[in-house]
């Protein structure tokens, strides 16, 4: 059994249509394990204002999770980060307009993107599309 962390969180409640109900969280504290980096789901508890009595006993309702702030970060479109046996890498365009094969640490993944945390600089480009038929050292046209 995974041992569960916790943290502080800060949270957004809303209902079918985007409009969000709550503005001011009380307190908040959300638990999660591996559960969470395979599934994406968090168990929590908050306890929110209710003022404009928008929330009732027992309804459902769209939560936005705000869990960390990484400021920063370098992130790329998930579908350039390839796998190995060795690990992950991009293939990074040159100056030279050539491709080479970069090792590089995986953050988290988000949508369609996935923080960097060791590998890529920013401003380096990387290939998004094509890279089954890239070897490294090729000669690459950049569309954009």
């Amino acid at each position: 059994m995974a041992k569960c962390q916790k943290k502080r969180a800060n949270f957004q409640v809303g209902k079918e249509g985007g409009h969000f109900l709550v503005s001011k969280v009380i307190w908040s504290l959300a638990f999660w394990s591996l559960a969470f980096q395979l599934t994406g789901t968090v168990t929590a508890k908050a306890r929110f204002e209710n003022q404009r009595h928008g929330l009732w006993p027992g309804e459902y309702v769209r939560v936005s999770v705000e869990l960390d702030i990484q400021p920063n970060a370098v992130a790329v479109p998930t579908r350039a980060v390839l796998a190995s046996q060795t690990g992950n890498y991009v293939f990074i365009i040159g100056q030279d307009k050539k491709a080479s094969v970069r090792p590089i640490t995986v953050g988290r993944a988000l949508g369609d993107l996935t923080t960097i945390d060791k590998g890529v600089q920013v401003g380096e480009q990387v290939v998004i599309d094509g890279q089954s038929r890239l070897t490294p050292n090729a000669r690459v046209d950049v569309k954009l």
